[in-house]
């Protein structure tokens, strides 16, 4: 969301992004921690976030594991806008069977030909993957043919579908912001680390990070203001 940000930013994206970096500089200590001893089949966890941005279109979020660790992430803005959490969802697939393909193809070519699963939290996406328009309704007769893609992946057994609870969706990480608990377990799924772990605010010292914030303001403000001055000097001269 940040990186979208950056042409036209207000003081609202500002604050945010000090929380971020806040949250950087207090969790150091926190590693992602690769445990591959057991690489038996991959595992998508695939999401779909609705009408999350300012143009309404969705995001697109997954996670790869495989043994006891996550190994491939992905987030992104889907391109085209949705009528609801459904069709949002079925489109984050499609967003992410590329990367699916190669991820089975790369670990084929290391002698690793393994089964790959698709993890879905919405029974009614689930449906429209499995049986495309057999399954189609009045709200999403209108989808594009190339979204059932998976369908036909579906039904040669290049890929596998099973159902996943929505608070064991670890996609949810990259599809909308999260905090308190939901984001400690997360995390913890994620990086494969024990939970709890000591969390701590991702604002840290919030005094601190207040005065900081000020001081960086005013010291944007007299930056600017003698920059126009110079400007105003030389057009004098």
């Amino acid at each position: 969301f940040m990186t979208m940000r950056v042409k036209d930013p207000d003081m609202d994206d500002w604050h945010k992004l000090v929380r971020v970096l806040s949250y950087l500089n207090n969790s150091l200590e926190i590693t992602l921690t690769l445990v591959c001893d057991k690489i038996d089949k991959l595992s998508w966890y695939i999401d779909g976030s609705y009408a999350s941005h300012m143009d309404r279109r969705g995001q697109s979020g997954a996670v790869l594991t495989t043994g006891q660790c996550s190994v491939l992430f992905k987030s992104c803005k889907q391109k085209v806008n949705t009528r609801s959490s459904t069709e949002t969802e079925l489109i984050a697939v499609d967003d992410i069977l590329p990367t699916v393909q190669w991820a089975k193809s790369f670990m084929a070519e290391q002698g690793y030909d393994l089964q790959t699963e698709i993890m879905e939290d919405n029974r009614s996406t689930m449906l429209l993957m499995r049986n495309g328009r057999l399954s189609s309704g009045k709200r999403t007769k209108h989808l594009d043919i190339r979204y059932f893609f998976v369908k036909d992946l579906l039904g040669r057994g290049v890929i596998t579908l099973s159902h996943c609870l929505s608070n064991n969706m670890i996609a949810d990480f990259f599809t909308k912001p999260i905090q308190g608990q939901r984001f400690q377990i997360l995390r913890s799924l994620i990086m494969n680390i024990d939970y709890p772990i000591g969390h701590r605010s991702v604002l840290g010292n919030k005094e601190k990070t207040d005065a900081q914030l000020n001081e960086s303001i005013a010291r944007d403000s007299t930056d600017r203001v003698q920059t126009e001055i110079y400007m105003e000097t030389e057009t004098g001269s």
